[in-house]
């Protein structure tokens, strides 16, 4: 149930799914992406991670073109490229890529039987799968936004339970670098601001389905784990207190090779070759993913064709990408023109709410 500002929200005559209150307050919602986690393990006896937010964002805003301009077919771009989509959230019309975005705002409108607007996605271009909490920032986003176009007090709150009420979520959507249940919730201990660090995210072929990943789990883990990983979270806390960037590097690098008990595969050699010709600090991966990202002290990263070149070198195809540990957690800015990827929740075809369930998951320890 929305906790909202007791302002009016009646419908406009030019776009009767936008609430008149927020034509005069436009405001994007941003959520950034990761680089994959610094820790993702378990701890305490719940399943813990530290997330990598980076400088590459995902946002939403009310779509202030109206809900039914739908572009035809030879004009529409691709999913996920620069450019908008109109996506309806019909049962049978939904893309699989939407479909968690679809399940979220249904969730903050329940119950709201004022006019729904149109919802717009965009952003950096990210890769579903990778590791890179994209469906996280799209739902954070779209959700934060549409939240607050029903007049939400807290619209980032809001954002933060639907997401973990759809599927496991990344801690990117809270400020500075978080211990966080990422899928529960129960544990968000801040750890500190991020600490000024470059990255290189290199991104192999494939993907992996983060609610598949967690409905696997183990159920048992060996002891050498659970004390590898009360090692690394420890290390980990401390290194951002202090500023430690080598200690930081440990803390990742470690995790990254106990996620074999989680059954995810060891890091590539090209990373390691990378590492080593580059003098990286070390590496993080996505525990769920499948990339792995190079740590450099501020101004010392190689340009990311050189560790392209390693790859290519070892016959492995990857993608690179140059950035920068940045944790804002959810945040709203003025609308600025951009084009849009578009949600479109009329209220006639808001359909049954989506659950996830915990049957089959692994439990806390």
């Amino acid at each position: 149930m929305l906790v909202r500002r007791p302002r009016p929200a009646t419908a406009t005559t030019e776009n009767p799914h936008v609430p008149d209150a927020f034509m005069s307050e436009p405001l994007r919602w941003s959520v950034p992406a990761s680089a994959g986690e610094f820790v993702q393990g378990v701890w305490k006896g719940r399943w813990l991670q530290v997330a990598a937010p980076i400088n590459r964002v995902r946002w939403s805003e009310v779509a202030q073109r109206g809900p039914f301009e739908r572009p035809s077919s030879a004009h529409a771009p691709a999913l996920g490229d620069r450019g908008w989509h109109a996506v309806s959230p019909s049962a049978h019309g939904v893309h699989p890529s939407w479909r968690k975005v679809k399940a979220g705002l249904a969730r903050v409108a329940e119950g709201w039987t004022g006019p729904v607007p149109a919802m717009a996605v965009g952003g950096d271009r990210l890769h579903r799968g990778a590791g890179m909490g994209s469906s996280t920032a799209d739902l954070a986003a779209a959700s934060a936004a549409l939240a607050a176009a029903l007049g939400a007090e807290s619209p980032e709150d809001v954002a933060i339970e639907t997401c973990l009420s759809v599927e496991p979520t990344n801690g990117t959507v809270l400020p500075g670098l978080v211990l966080f249940d990422h899928r529960r919730g129960a544990v968000r201990e801040p750890l500190g601001p991020h600490p000024s660090l470059d990255l290189v995210i290199c991104r192999p072929p494939g993907a992996v389905d983060t609610q598949r990943f967690n409905r696997r789990l183990p159920r048992r883990l060996p002891a050498v784990a659970v004390e590898g990983w009360r090692r690394a979270f420890e290390l980990c806390a401390t290194a951002i207190r202090l500023g430690d960037l080598e200690g930081l590097a440990r803390a990742a690098r470690s995790s990254a090779e106990l996620a074999r008990h989680l059954g995810a595969p060891p890091a590539p050699p090209p990373i390691v070759r990378a590492a080593e010709a580059t003098s990286a600090l070390g590496w993080l991966r996505a525990h769920s993913g499948t990339v792995w990202s190079l740590m450099y002290p501020p101004g010392e990263r190689p340009d990311p064709a050189a560790i392209r070149g390693i790859w290519q070198l070892a016959g492995r195809p990857v993608e690179v990408m140059a950035a920068t540990l940045h944790a804002t957690g959810i945040v709203s800015s003025p609308v600025l023109p951009s084009p849009w990827d578009v949600i479109m929740l009329p209220p006639e075809e808001r359909g049954r709410t989506e659950d996830r369930s915990n049957a089959g998951a692994a439990p806390p320890l």
